[in-house]
């Protein structure tokens, strides 16, 4: 579990994977990966109505680097004190399917950075 840390008069997000919920979808020369993510909102009236997600996806490699996959982008109603789980979807072609294939040992593992905005947040401005 991580979590999304705005000001301290916003709060914080907490936000995890959902377990077992990655699928990849083929399709004619791309397949589309989904994860489902478990967000939980604090108890904020005036945090605003809407959450922005902008998130890239990363597989690790050997040599401590990270290779981009693809971005996906999730607008959601934000709600107090609630959870929200959003669906992401990133367009992966075969050619990075393979590459993923060839360099995996064991399970696949996926990094997901994730950047959180609250455009309409009614909270005071810090001097």
């Amino acid at each position: 579990m991580n979590d999304l840390r705005f000001d301290t008069e916003t709060g914080t997000f907490t936000v995890k994977a959902r377990q077992d919920s990655l699928w990849i979808h083929k399709a004619l020369g791309t397949h589309s990966l989904e994860l489902q993510l478990e967000i939980h909102t604090p108890q904020n009236e005036g945090a605003g109505r809407v959450l922005l997600l902008d998130t890239n996806l990363f597989a690790p490699r050997d040599n401590a680097g990270r290779a981009w996959l693809g971005s996906a982008a999730q607008t959601m109603a934000f709600a107090s004190d609630r959870m929200e789980r959003p669906v992401l979807r990133f367009l992966i072609t075969s050619a990075q399917i393979l590459a993923l294939e060839e360099q995996r040992n064991g399970d696949l593992r996926l990094e997901l950075d994730i950047r959180a905005v609250l455009p309409q947040a009614d909270l005071p401005l810090i001097a």
